[in-house]
């Protein structure tokens, strides 16, 4: 399926004013983005996969938008997209997302910093990928037997890199291998698109984990992440793009915090996030 225009909203991430527009912008946190997956799979039954597929049509389409316009660097197949891949979801709307890239054209590669985990969407979409792979379909997986790439194997000078590491559930500090993909995605000096959040930054405090990804563009999907209203975090995040996920407005914004301007500064209450949601405490680790 090539990819197809999505509805994306371009965002500014400024910190918090008086205007009535920034107090009525919805806001998910960590909790709240995991409580809307919850909702729309368990009340809406829109399976998780679906989910994913959706986020990363967006991911790709803002990509696609901003090659066709100049923004972005157009792939060649000497110098292609790289698209790096963690073992969480978010690796996961990276297998998706260069899927749908490489069916529109776009020579991409993969590298993934390990295998996705046993029997999650991730491997579902890292599986399809490989099947785009073996059917010669623009798309090349770079590393070793094991879904590994050391940094060695990545191509020297790609033309633009999609960061699919780590989503908003990152809670931990990075070290070793994963900080030294990041610290080599940044080497490279080419423009990153980064998938929901720039790897490395927390989703809820925007302070850095360790070291951050330092995007040209971010995908964030269905809504802002408090992180983006943060001063600190500003260089890494470049234009923000918010894309659907087939949310709708009314239960993005029973998972959103209360609006800016409207509350003490304590997120709002939320009841227990039902089962099966794509972003279970630890999932993008």
């Amino acid at each position: 399926m090539t990819a197809r225009r999505s509805r994306t909203r371009q965002e500014e991430p400024t910190p918090p004013s008086s205007g009535g527009r920034e107090r009525s912008r919805p806001i998910l946190d960590r909790d709240g983005a995991r409580r809307l997956d919850g909702i729309l799979a368990e009340r809406l039954s829109m399976p998780s996969l679906l989910l994913m597929e959706r986020a990363a049509l967006g991911l790709a389409t803002a990509t696609l938008e901003r090659i066709e316009r100049g923004q972005l660097p157009r792939p060649t197949r000497l110098k292609p997209c790289l698209v790096i891949c963690g073992p969480g979801n978010n690796g996961g709307d990276g297998y998706a997302a260069a899927r749908h890239l490489a069916a529109a054209g776009v020579p991409v590669r993969i590298a993934a910093i390990a295998p996705p985990r046993p029997d999650s969407d991730a491997e579902v979409m890292h599986a399809i990928a490989r099947r785009y792979a073996t059917e010669g379909l623009g798309l090349e997986f770079v590393g070793g037997d094991a879904d590994r790439s050391g940094l060695d194997d990545w191509p020297r000078k790609p033309a633009l890199l999609v960061d699919a590491l780590f989503g908003t559930g990152l809670d931990r500090e990075l070290a070793d291998e994963p900080l030294a993909w990041v610290a080599a995605a940044n080497r490279l000096a080419v423009p990153i698109v980064a998938a929901d959040l720039p790897s490395g930054l927390d989703a809820d405090t925007g302070r850095l984990r360790g070291g951050a990804i330092l995007a040209a563009v971010t995908v964030t999907f269905a809504a802002i992440k408090p992180a983006m209203r943060v001063l600190s975090a500003q260089p890494f995040l470049g234009e923000v793009v918010v894309a659907t996920i087939g949310e709708p407005e009314a239960i993005l914004r029973e998972c959103s915090l209360r609006p800016p301007g409207r509350s003490t500064g304590e997120p709002q209450e939320r009841s227990r996030a039902p089962g099966g949601n794509r972003r279970d405490r630890g999932l993008d680790l």
